[in-house]
């Protein structure tokens, strides 16, 4: 008898098949069910192959049965199937495999390929939307608030830099005025001929090495010297010294604090009273004990990395103090240009602000480093730093328990709140933020800088209730990290200005420099509020434009101030600075009192800076004035 399942021969008396397991009964009915289908000719679907037990082995010795007669069916002779020979385990013929469709390969390889750069381009916004949306707002607040902390901690930086140089620096730089005739021409001059005023140049080095600070400025006309002025100050000595070498090589000496209230005094009728005092009491404060104590306080202040580290730290502990958020998509509009973002909304009731708040001031309590800045800022105050530290945390204390009172007896049904609404890229950078409350009156705080094929939108606005209070619109590009925009500023409905940058690098201002130019031009409502105009002066004015161009660094600085008639350049201030170590300064031993030093001079002295004088371009009238003045005194 043949397995009709496998095809193998099957002992006479046998309950299984020897090849796969099959039990007799079970062959002789597929046997039958397969013969049937023959004859029928119908397809009935049959039954799932149960899955190959293990192979039951039998004496490895061959069995040659007998071949059985197969029974007629149907009325019709069914021929014995071919002697199949001996049958070893594992030798079972395999059943025959499916022809493959040669276009099923491609087809997949295809889909395979779509669904990676599916995957490769949804990624970042999978990840960007991915988890609750609390765990997303945390991350992309967090994200946002580090680039704004390294900038902080940049400038930061750049300021204590500048203290721990204050006892030896070097400065070299020049500034030039440029004039154009027109500008004369549009502003008058007096019925004075003034055409030959083209450029005046100042050019300084500045060195301050502990107590001695010497300095050294040379004036041009044209390109040409017109004379050279140096000072010293020592503050040890509370001495300041001046020095014309071009007329006397002598120095004239004053005390500093006379010096002081003499310069004050002269302005005494030409500044407000508020500001005079407050120039007078620091002009006055040059006691070298207080420099040392400036110094000292400097010293005692956290690195820029400590302060990083504290600012992210804080941060951290606030953002995460927020608990509402909800997740959904919206449009952000500014300018000309629109695109779609995530939105996250945060809301912010008394409870969870007054949750933020203690979070933050209870890790201060414990914080040891924060406790460590503010004794050793105490001790260069001279003050007790256990004192300082204790006031500190009573007022810690004395928030935290006012917060605890207003949980317990505030009102349990207030309604104000704020909620704050992130537009999130698929990067998960935030190009949006609108704030809202509630509270005497509704606020509402928008900043809006959409980014759509190199198009950016700007929209920074305030409003109370109904009313704009501020706003500042416009359009630009970004190239890298290079931004330029045109926008208007509007305060109260009124166009004050109209704002062009370019090339604002965007780079650099992480690092707590700038790079781009800035101009600024008259809005049509600027001269109503400012300025009473004739309508000729006010045609004039509306052509006038200032552009401030800046390109700074650790070590230099460039500044450029232009005033700009119908785009063309009107007059322009260039500054210029580089810094470094302090060149060697040294103290002056001998001087003259003032009436000394003008017993000094002579008519001698006096005529050969005139003679260098008629060698720049001063017209002859005004020096002949000047040689009229000498040999009238001198």
């Amino acid at each position: 008898m043949v397995c009709k399942v496998c095809g193998a021969e099957v002992v006479e008396g046998a309950k299984f098949c020897p090849s796969c397991g099959t039990p007799v009964e079970k062959t002789v009915e597929a046997a039958a069910e397969t013969t049937m289908d023959r004859v029928i000719g119908d397809e009935i679907p049959g039954e799932a192959i149960p899955a190959d037990p293990a192979p039951v082995y039998q004496d490895p010795a061959p069995v040659y049965p007998e071949p059985a007669e197969p029974e007629p069916l149907g009325g019709g002779p069914v021929p014995p199937p071919a002697d199949p020979g001996p049958v070893f385990p594992g030798d079972e013929p395999e059943p025959e495999k499916p022809k493959k469709k040669k276009w099923l390969i491609p087809a997949i390889a295809a889909a395979a390929v779509i669904v990676v750069v599916a995957l490769i381009l949804l990624i970042p916004r999978l990840l960007a939307n991915a988890g609750k949306p609390v765990d997303q707002y945390h991350k992309v607040e967090l994200k946002g608030l580090k680039s704004v902390s390294d900038s902080a901690a940049n400038y930061y930086g750049n300021l204590l830099s500048m203290g721990d140089k204050a006892d030896d620096f070097g400065l070299t730089g020049s500034a030039e005025l440029n004039i154009d005739e027109e500008f004369f021409d549009l502003v008058g001059s007096g019925g004075e001929d003034l055409s030959w005023l083209k450029t005046l140049r100042m050019e300084y080095e500045l060195n301050k090495k502990d107590d001695l600070t010497g300095g050294a400025v040379t004036l041009k006309l044209n390109k040409d010297k017109l004379t050279t002025a140096n000072l010293l100050l020592d503050l040890k000595e509370q001495m300041i010294y001046l020095q014309a070498p071009d007329i006397s090589k002598n120095f004239l000496g004053a005390d500093l604090e006379d010096m002081t209230d003499s310069a004050m005094g002269s302005l005494r009728y030409y500044l407000p009273s508020s500001l005079y005092w407050t120039l007078r009491s620091v002009l006055s404060d040059t006691d070298p004990e207080a420099a040392e104590q400036v110094q000292a306080v400097l010293e005692a202040l956290p690195t820029q990395e400590q302060f990083k580290k504290l600012l992210d730290k804080y941060l951290e502990i606030a953002v995460n103090s927020i608990e509402n958020v909800e997740r959904d998509k919206d449009t952000l509009e500014a300018g000309e240009v629109s695109a779609q973002y995530t939105t996250l909304t945060v809301t912010i009731n008394e409870k969870a602000a007054m949750k933020i708040v203690e979070n933050v001031l209870t890790e201060l309590k414990k914080d040891k480093d924060v406790k460590d800045y503010i004794q050793k800022l105490s001790k260069a105050l001279e003050e007790d730093p256990e004192d300082t530290y204790e006031a500190f945390i009573e007022s810690l204390d004395e928030t935290l328990e006012a917060i605890e009172d207003t949980r317990e007896n505030g009102d349990p049904d207030s309604k104000q709140k704020i909620v704050m609404t992130l537009y999130v890229d698929g990067k998960g950078n935030i190009a949006g933020r609108e704030i809202r409350t509630n509270f005497d009156s509704n606020i509402k705080f928008r900043y809006a800088v959409p980014v759509k094929g190199g198009k950016i939108g700007i929209d920074i606005s305030l409003k109370e209730d109904s009313e704009t209070l501020f706003a500042l619109a416009g359009t630009g590009k970004i190239s890298g990290s290079s931004v330029s925009f045109d926008a208007a500023l509007k305060v109260q409905g009124s166009k004050l200005l109209e704002i062009s940058a370019e090339k604002i690098d965007g780079a650099k201002l992480k690092k707590g420099y700038f790079k781009g130019s800035v101009t600024l031009k008259p809005g049509a409502d600027l001269m109503y509020l400012l300025f009473k105009m004739s309508s000729s002066e006010e045609r004039m004015f509306k052509k006038m434009s200032l552009t401030l161009d800046l390109d700074t660094a650790k070590n230099t600085s460039n500044v450029k101030l232009i005033l700009n008639y119908e785009d063309s350049p009107l007059v322009s201030l260039a500054i210029s600075g580089k810094s470094g170590s302090a060149k060697k300064v040294s103290p002056v031993k001998d001087y003259l009192e003032s009436e000394e030093w003008v017993e000094e001079l002579n008519g001698k002295d006096l005529k050969a800076f005139l003679k260098n004088l008629k060698k720049t371009d001063i017209p002859s009238e005004y020096l002949e004035e000047l040689e009229d003045y000498i040999d009238r005194y001198f």
